[in-house]
């Protein structure tokens, strides 16, 4: 099948859902319609297509880690569409290797983010322990190392972008900031000494800096998982945690920021008996007090809720890739929080489809929501993903 006849089934299958999501109780306020359906341009089986996506300015990135690259398998790419789920164009590696882990694995959720205008993509296993690509919007591709570059760092394994600089984690490491053209402005580094698995998630807004630690333990609770709060320029101001810390929750597997609220996901907390329901902990972006949990509106073991978590003034975009939509498994549901953490609306694919995984991925800005699905079936690739793009209509 050619591109454009590929593109052109998905834009009408767009058209036909572009209808009201299912009343969520009380009724969905605000009210989204689908915008657009996105895949690769040439659908692979197990792409990963949708394992991260961010909007910027005028246009969102998605990730695909295992996407081949001309003969290189597994190699990774990013693809950018603008706002109405036009493709624009496929981003890639200066020198694509199998396995490589360009725009992350399929345990991120973060590896690919827009800098406002620009894509920064993560490298982690690259030459010299990690890399990032910064791709602006002339077609232009710049390389950044870390400033303390070693191997084994996994320098590249998150990223997230402001529009004023952007921020990079080092999963054995730490994490650095960059003003747009790459050069090192802070560095973030554990304040209690332990490095391993600081990095895993970065999240960045105007003054405030988050960046996860999601196996360190808590006081006499091992692999619990923190979050650590700080100023741009990489003073400290809080460690946060669960109120009731727990082994194995994956508490700081996810961060988002809106420079007041910080929201962490624990995607693998027990919730009401259910083991890995979901939770995520919202915190005060000023001295990183503990605000609220959010919970799944209908825990469910292995639900996951948590795993991917946005924020947007003040509304908190939530993924649980491993509840069940329409009575089917694992095909996964979002959910939209206010900031009082009222459940306000609720995504799901409108043809859900078994352990597809709707938000692996997730990312809220103004108008727009973009949900990834990294496991749906395309055609005849079997899980290739697929990103949903939701506009809002009503609020």
């Amino acid at each position: 099948m050619s591109v454009s006849r590929t593109l052109s089934r998905f834009a009408a299958l767009a058209v036909c859902l572009a209808a009201c999501l299912p009343a969520f109780p009380g009724g969905p306020d605000p009210a989204f319609v689908i915008r657009a359906v996105l895949t690769e341009p040439k659908p692979t089986m197990v792409s990963h297509f949708g394992n991260s996506v961010s909007i910027g300015d005028g246009q969102l990135v998605v990730g695909a880690c295992w996407a081949s690259v001309g003969a290189k398998e597994r190699a990774g790419a990013a693809y950018l569409f603008d706002l109405g789920g036009a493709y624009k164009g496929a981003l890639a590696s200066a020198t694509p290797r199998p396995n490589a882990c360009f725009a992350g694995d399929p345990f991120t959720t973060n590896a690919a983010a827009m800098n406002g205008a620009d894509a920064i993509v993560g490298e982690w296993t690259g030459a010299g322990g990690g890399r990032v690509f910064v791709f602006a919007p002339d077609g232009a591709r710049l390389a950044v190392t870390c400033p303390d570059a070693r191997p084994g760092l996994q320098f590249g394994c998150s990223v997230a972008g402001d529009g004023e600089g952007f921020l990079v984690g080092a999963y054995a490491c730490g994490a650095w900031l960059f003003d747009p053209r790459g050069r090192p402005l802070a560095t973030y580094v554990p304040t209690r000494g332990v490095s391993k698995c600081f990095g895993m998630s970065v999240s960045l807004k105007g003054p405030v800096v988050v960046v996860t630690q999601d196996h360190i333990a808590v006081g006499d609770t091992p692999d619990a998982g923190m979050a650590f709060l700080f100023d741009r320029a990489g003073r400290p101001i809080a460690e946060l945690r669960a109120p009731a810390p727990e082994t194995g929750s994956a508490f700081g597997v996810c961060s988002a920021t809106d420079s007041e609220i910080i929201a962490v996901g624990a995607p693998s907390a027990k919730v009401a008996g259910f083991t890995s329901a979901g939770a995520v902990y919202l915190f005060s972006a000023r001295d990183g007090s503990f605000l609220r949990t959010l919970l799944p509106p209908l825990p469910t073991t292995g639900g996951h809720f948590g795993t991917s978590v946005s924020i947007d003034k003040g509304r908190v975009l939530v993924g649980a890739p491993g509840t069940q939509a329409a009575g089917i498994p694992g095909a996964g549901a979002c959910y939209l929080f206010d900031a009082e953490g009222r459940a306000i609306a609720e995504f799901a694919d409108p043809q859900p489809t078994l352990n597809s995984g709707f938000g692996r991925s997730v990312d809220i800005r103004g108008n727009y929501v973009a949900i990834g699905e990294v496991a749906a079936n395309i055609g005849d690739a079997e899980g290739a993903g697929k990103v949903i793009l939701f506009e809002e209509t009503a609020r």
